[in-house]
């Protein structure tokens, strides 16, 4: 009796589990279904759960924040918008980037200033650089890249450079289509106390944007797309050079400088950025070594104060900042309250090698310099193994490195023009990849921003130009040989 019961059983209960799952998935409310396409994003109505019923009705991205309170009334917590969170930014130049608005060749248009809007010295010169460029155009229409009017540098709410109500401005520009083909640049993101790295930290609507920025970290780094820059100090000159020391004191000799790494700088007591700069102190000999911190900084620092505070600020006020730093062969650059630090570009143009104690931190313009050939990256956690690692650098290999920052940073960062023209070379990089230019172009003499490769026909009367480039090490009778051909050629 017993068996029979069981066996009568079991259809009933799959009956009945079968006739729950029906009414769940009958009366569960439809969800609305987030489809990335090539060119654009768009919700789409589904018939089902996850089936899209009509592909013809969609919603381009850029009305999706007039549509956004809609619906969302109507699916108050199943709607997945398009916007600036971390996990939705998967932009690459394919999907984010309108390729045919450059068919006609690389131009930026720059919009015209806004009286109201607050712009700081910096971004000035930034805008001004590019309406001086020879790719400047004045006419949106046939732009392949936008420059918006707005000051996005800080975006950090505690600092007074930052622009209050300022999230949803540049989606107000005529030309904004959800920011595609426009650049953005920001210097700071994030704010005490955690000084996040995500984009959302931005406080700004960029949508489709490229972003020149500081501070990237790899975990938020839309590699191909954004790119990553290094902090400006606000009195960077727009177009005279800052010269570098070696050609400035002739001090290339002797390899060995008088400090082997040196470092002066702000220590934090406590919080983000605070790990390496607190044991700094433990590898400090002053001797060879000599790392500086002081606690003086910010109108309240003496409420934070350690026991080292003291004798911290004693030692500082010792050594002068330009001393140091011309006379060491390393130059610590550990990470701040962001990734970034002013004092990447400051060791390049001592001609002093960087080491860089900074996790996760993607270095400036790295898809086309190899900081391999400048600098030494050492993870935060073994800081008490950078005199070891620095010690096993042999004088040749010290004496190419500092060849090697000498000239990434005259060539790339030694001006506000050159730090621009680096940056619209890389996209023009990206845009025209059949004219890219090669690694050794890039990591080496001339440089690439002096190496235009393009090549313009001008068909009047049957006669064109041509650019030849020559890059064999000749002799200089085989050099002439060489030219001689050429003229012979386009007579």
């Amino acid at each position: 009796m017993k068996t029979k019961i069981r066996i009568f059983a079991v259809p009933i209960i799959f009956t009945f589990l079968t006739v729950v799952w029906l009414l769940w998935y009958i009366f569960t409310p439809l969800r609305v279904v987030y489809v990335h396409n090539t060119y654009e994003g768009v919700v789409k109505k589904p018939d089902r759960i996850g089936t899209i019923l009509d592909h013809s009705s969609s919603l381009e991205i850029n009305e999706i924040t007039a549509k956004q309170t809609y619906l969302k009334l109507l699916l108050p917590n199943q709607v997945h918008i398009h916007g600036n969170d971390d996990n939705s930014q998967e932009c690459n130049m394919n999907t984010c980037f309108n390729m045919s608005r450059c068919l006609n060749g690389f131009s930026v248009y720059v919009y015209k200033p806004v009286f109201s809007a607050k712009i700081s010295p910096l971004y000035a010169k930034i805008l001004k650089v590019v309406s001086e460029s020879q790719y400047l155009t004045t006419d949106p229409t046939t732009a392949c890249v936008f420059l918006p009017p707005y000051d996005t540098l800080d975006r950090d709410p505690l600092s007074t450079d930052y622009s209050h109500g300022f999230r949803y401005t540049l989606t107000s520009l005529p030309f904004w289509n959800n920011g595609m083909n426009h650049l953005v640049f920001n210097f700071f993101s994030g704010t005490f106390p955690t000084y996040s790295h995500s984009l959302s930290s931005l406080n700004l609507e960029f949508g489709r944007a490229i972003l020149i920025k500081a501070s990237v970290s790899d975990n938020f780094n839309r590699r191909g797309f954004d790119i990553s820059s290094p902090l400006l100090p606000k009195d960077f000159k727009l177009t005279d050079r800052h010269p570098g020391a070696l050609r400035v004191l002739n001090n290339l000799y002797p390899v060995q400088r008088k400090y082997l790494l040196s470092f002066k700088g702000k220590r934090y007591v406590w919080g983000v950025g605070s790990v390496a700069r607190n044991a700094l102190s433990n590898i400090h000999n002053n001797r060879d070594i000599v790392l500086l911190t002081t606690c003086i900084h910010g109108a309240n620092w003496y409420k934070y104060e350690d026991r080292l505070c003291e004798n911290d600020n004693n030692v500082y006020t010792e050594y002068e900042f330009v001393d140091l730093m011309i006379n060491s062969s390393f130059c610590l650059v550990p990470r701040g309250r962001r990734l970034g630090s002013f004092r990447f570009l400051e060791s390049l143009q001592f001609g002093c090698i960087p080491v860089s104690l900074s996790n996760s931190y993607v270095m400036p313009f790295s898809d086309v310099i190899d900081w391999k050939l400048t600098a030494i990256n050492i993870d935060e956690r073994n800081l008490f193994q950078v005199p070891a690692e620095i010690h096993s650098v042999s004088a040749n290999q010290l004496l190419a490195m500092r060849l090697q920052a000498q000239f990434i940073w005259e060539t790339y960062f030694s001006s506000t023009r050159k730090y621009i023209s680096t940056i619209l070379e890389i996209l023009k990089d990206r845009i025209y990849s059949h004219f890219s230019r090669s690694y050794h172009q890039w990591n080496f003499p001339p440089g690439a921003i002096f190496n235009q490769m393009e090549y313009v026909y001008k068909n009047n009367n049957n006669l064109f130009t041509a650019v030849v480039n020559i890059y064999e090490t000749v002799t200089g009778a085989k050099l002439s040989e060489k030219v001689k051909l050429v003229v012979n050629t386009f007579e």
